[in-house]
């Protein structure tokens, strides 16, 4: 009995070694075929990064662009109402039926004729 015995630990050792040598090799390659798909999902999901920020930099400099172009139209549209508001004042002004109430209003509608509209400013500061 002790010699059976003896001769079936070594087989199921010599066993079970085939065995065990077989496993870290396939979780190996198992482990190398998932972090190949873990790169390959990382390099993708990059790329897919790399592509919506370029869109949105294209969009953000159109409409950088656009803004500009409006801020200029609204500049030239004010300009061109301001010489006759600034004629309508001076008239209103000048009307023989000025007291000294009306006059003081004068004045100050001629002060803020020339105050800049705060929305206007300068795009490169953002």
């Amino acid at each position: 009995m002790g010699l059976d015995d003896h001769y079936d630990k070594r087989k199921k050792n010599g066993t079970e070694n085939v065995i065990t040598s077989q496993v870290p090799s396939r979780r190996r390659a198992q482990n190398r075929a998932s972090q190949q798909a873990f790169r390959d999902r990382k390099a993708k999901h990059m790329r897919d990064l790399e592509q919506r920020l370029s869109e949105l930099e294209n969009r953000h400099n159109d409409l950088t662009r656009s803004y500009e172009s409006l801020q200029v139209e609204l500049s030239n549209a004010k300009s061109e109402l301001d010489w006759p508001r600034k004629e309508n004042v001076s008239l209103r002004c000048s009307s023989t039926t000025s007291t000294m109430r009306y006059n003081l209003n004068c004045e100050l509608e001629e002060s803020n004729a020339d105050i800049l509209d705060p929305h206007l400013f300068d795009i490169s500061l953002f």
